[in-house]
């Protein structure tokens, strides 16, 4: 980690935002002119110049590793950056690549303070809760709905920094998350429930006394004029 960093508005700004994020498990954007410290402070959040260092060299452990593996538990962020003009495919493999290195971390950490034993059991990368793409201008549309679905798969929280304009194109819904149809019918019966107890007992609503006097002119007019049998 840098130690010239500078605790600036913005990158406190940065963190209240990334914290957020993480926490309530959605796709934040975040935008701004060049020279401003988006990524300065990304990578200071996700403790990517201990964290990001250690999980690309990935050599031989050591006593040292415990310091980095306790902060990657803190964090549970991988940081990264898609080259330009990438391949979709390459990108989603690069970043379950770190995501599964920094599970591995989290999950060694875990052990160390007992609170997981036994053998390694499901997929570690599931530990790591916010993944934050720089340079997400790169990202080509189907790159786009590759991260979205993973977010609605996995509940994974996404950041995304790039420059002003961007939020104009993430604009076109593929960002959204599409809700479960479980979820749905649950919202749904809400709503009907709603609606059938939002009137005093005995008190009709205006389409449902339009719907009765239609049936009744019927009936009155059936009773005036009889069909001829």
């Amino acid at each position: 980690m840098p130690r010239d960093f500078i605790i600036t508005k913005e990158h406190r700004r940065f963190k209240e935002f990334a914290t957020a994020v993480r926490k309530e498990k959605t796709i934040g954007i975040c935008h701004g002119e060049a020279g401003v410290g988006k990524t300065l402070s990304a990578r200071r959040y996700a403790h990517w110049d201990e964290v990001g260092t250690f999980v690309d060299e990935w050599g031989p452990r050591s006593a040292a590793d415990a310091k980095v593996q306790a902060t990657a538990h803190r964090s549970r962020t991988v940081f990264y950056t898609p080259e330009v003009l990438p391949r979709h495919k390459q990108i989603m493999n690069e970043i379950g690549h770190l995501q599964t290195r920094v599970g591995f971390c989290i999950d060694e950490h875990l052990r160390t303070i007992g609170k997981v034993t036994g053998v390694h059991v499901g997929n570690v990368a599931k530990l790591v809760e916010l993944v934050i793409i720089d340079e997400a201008e790169r990202l080509t549309p189907t790159a786009l709905e590759l991260l979205r679905d993973e977010h609605d798969r996995h509940e994974l929280a996404i950041i995304f920094i790039g420059m002003p304009g961007i939020d104009q194109r993430f604009r076109h819904g593929r960002l959204h998350r599409r809700p479960s149809r479980r979820r749905y019918r649950e919202n749904h019966a809400r709503q009907l429930s709603f609606a059938r107890t939002s009137l005093p007992p005995g008190q009709a609503s205006h389409e449902d006394q339009s719907t009765r006097d239609h049936h009744r002119r019927c009936r009155r007019g059936r009773r005036e004029y009889p069909r001829h049998r």
